[in-house]
């Protein structure tokens, strides 16, 4: 499993059952990923200590950075590049959120609200001061509970969805009755904390840090900034798996079968990598792409008759959800912003391209250099990705992804009598 998520515990645990060996590999020092990410010094989960003492081996801290088609797998832990070939593999790496590109949103003290969530969850880090919390979607009140529980000083949740609109989803809250309840107690506690509370509302970043909500100013030390979600695809796509695009979502995804298998094969996708259905949907998937893998092995396990329905539920839901937050024409474009914030390539660029008649994202990304930085084009893909669907025709293809899929230093690919060389030479 590359992931230690709700998907990749799912996963884990079905494997275990069974009695098949694998191994669990995830960048964080604790499993849970973004969703139940925990801090270092919480105490052990149920997932931890049976991990060990099953079939199952937990490898924390392994930043996996390449899948082949052959199912093998690197990664590097320590400053030590290590690899191993699989029977199967479940990709099961999740989704990121994002902002759209806005003037003076690269100042200090702005984030997206998924950065604070971790450094809050993982480190219990919070910002000093006041924070206020501007994008789309239930994440900002759910991110904004989590932050007052803390007591950081919540001036404002600027939502630029009606909030009308939220009755859409209310008769699944009976799928997520734990989620439901935490979620209303959370809005509970923002009202009684003086928190404003904005819903059918655009908020612009202002010189000064404040926030303009029409004709009003919000001032804040801090502003966490939520517009969209969009699955990780990278290393599913170093191994040539095929992606599909979403329209109402505007994000391309690995295209997979009922029971997660990929068009390579022996990779299974998993949860957040077959589109944003959230943490619900992550486990269920899990649990369906393990029973297929162990069904295949020739091994038979109980239960689960009714995973196929409660996901297809869950991705009703997911859709719904997809629709309010992201109504047509909910895309602005700032020309004088940037689309790619690594190699400082602005929207007006990006449009000269598409204007021209460029579609696909690698054609576009070899013209203006957008998507060729740091951050190998996770944050500018969606961004591109509207201004073409903004042009009335889907994006042919997302951007190509090579081998290796975050930078690597050259010396952990060297041999070990080597990289004194290489050391000595820096």
């Amino acid at each position: 499993m590359i992931g230690a998520g709700p998907a990749g515990t799912a996963v884990s645990k079905v494997l275990a059952r069974a009695g098949v060996a694998h191994d669990v590999l995830d960048e964080n020092q604790r499993p849970g990923g973004n969703i139940d990410r925990r801090p270092l010094d919480a105490p052990a989960t149920s997932f931890e200590l049976t991990a060990a003492n099953g079939a199952g081996r937990l490898l924390a801290g392994a930043h996996v950075v390449d899948l082949t088609p052959a199912r093998l797998v690197r990664w590097v832990t320590d400053g030590v590049l290590h690899e191993h070939e699989y029977e199967a593999v479940f990709v099961c790496t999740g989704a990121y959120d994002g902002s759209f590109s806005r003037p003076w949103s690269q100042r200090a003290g702005v984030t997206t609200v998924g950065a604070l969530q971790a450094l809050l969850k993982g480190q219990s880090i919070v910002p000093v001061g006041s924070v206020t919390l501007i994008g789309a979607g239930p994440f900002l009140w759910a991110a904004a509970a989590d932050l007052r529980g803390k007591r950081v000083r919540v001036r404002a949740v600027v939502d630029r969805v009606p909030l009308h609109r939220y009755t859409w989803i209310m008769p699944f809250a009976l799928l997520m009755p734990r989620r439901t309840v935490s979620f209303g107690w959370g809005m509970l506690r923002l009202l009684l904390s003086g928190t404003s509370l904005y819903f059918g509302r655009e908020a612009q970043l202002t010189e000064t840090g404040a926030v303009r909500v029409g004709g009003e100013l919000v001032e804040a030390d801090h502003v966490a900034i939520t517009d969209y979600f969009a699955p990780q695809t990278q290393l599913a796509r170093t191994a040539n798996c095929v992606q599909a695009y979403n329209a109402v979502g505007q994000y391309f995804f690995t295209a997979s079968d009922r029971a997660g298998l990929t068009s390579t094969e022996g990779i299974y996708l998993c949860g957040e990598g077959q589109g944003i259905h959230g943490r619900e949907y992550a486990a269920v998937t899990g649990e369906i792409a393990a029973r297929a893998f162990v069904q295949t092995l020739g091994l038979r396990l109980s239960g689960g008759r009714f995973l196929s329905a409660h996901r297809a539920l869950l991705r009703l839901y997911a859709r719904r959800l997809e629709r309010l937050m992201y109504p047509q024409g909910s895309f602005k474009v700032s020309p004088a912003a940037e689309a790619c914030t690594c190699e400082h390539v602005s929207m007006s660029q990006v449009a000269d391209a598409i204007e021209f008649g460029l579609r696909d994202l690698t054609s576009i990304k070899a013209v203006t250099r957008c998507g060729m930085g740091t951050c190998q084009g996770r944050y500018c893909e969606p961004i591109v990705t509207r201004m073409v669907a903004m042009s009335g025709q889907p994006p042919r293809a997302p951007f190509f992804q090579k081998g290796f899929v975050r930078p690597v230093p050259v010396a952990v690919l060297l041999p070990a009598d080597q990289t004194q060389e290489v050391g000595r030479v820096r």
